[in-house]
């Protein structure tokens, strides 16, 4: 006999709610006004980032900006970076990524954090700046500290296409 009430306690409900949402117009389904706007941000995408310090070495790095001010960045030899985003005044975007160092072990021994400030071009397709990183120990001491620019290219959807001669298929 329980058995029977546990399985119609929760069927029982569901009419009864069922009766009161047919039996109410004002629950009934209303239209939004108009389809939300995606953020229209020029710097919202990914990027092949090209880097150049002050003393000449080069580098390469890819970023995604994402709605909100989220970015993450990949760099060889390190791990992913963390960072943020915004506008500023003059319509520029400041921008801060933070990589955490970690020792051969694995512990954490300190961080590295980019600072930077970049225009987009008219076209939004590029964007260039000056930056500075530093490397930092758990107690805050400055390690090291270079300065360079970046230009930087927005990734676009490329077609499929075919495979090249002479590329394998499987």
């Amino acid at each position: 006999m329980m058995r029977r009430f546990s399985i119609l306690a929760p069927l029982l409900v569901v009419i009864l709610v069922g009766l009161v949402v047919v039996g109410r117009p004002s629950l009934g389904v209303v239209a939004q006004d108009a389809t939300p706007v995606a953020d229209t941000d020029g710097i919202v995408g990914s990027w092949v980032v090209n880097g150049q310090t002050d003393d000449g070495f080069t580098f390469v790095n890819y970023s995604t900006f994402m709605p909100g001010g989220v970015l993450v960045n990949t760099s060889p030899d390190s791990p992913l970076g963390h960072g943020v985003w915004e506008r500023t005044d003059g319509g520029a975007y400041a921008i801060t990524i933070v990589f955490p160092d970690f020792d051969d072990d694995g512990p954490l021994e300190g961080r590295t954090t980019v600072r930077s400030t970049v225009t987009l071009s008219p076209d939004g397709d590029t964007f260039t700046g000056p930056y500075v990183t530093e490397g930092k120990d758990l107690t805050g001491a400055v390690l090291f500290s270079v300065a360079g620019t970046v230009q930087a290219e927005r990734i676009v959807t490329e077609p499929l296409g075919t495979p090249g001669a002479g590329t394998p298929t499987s």
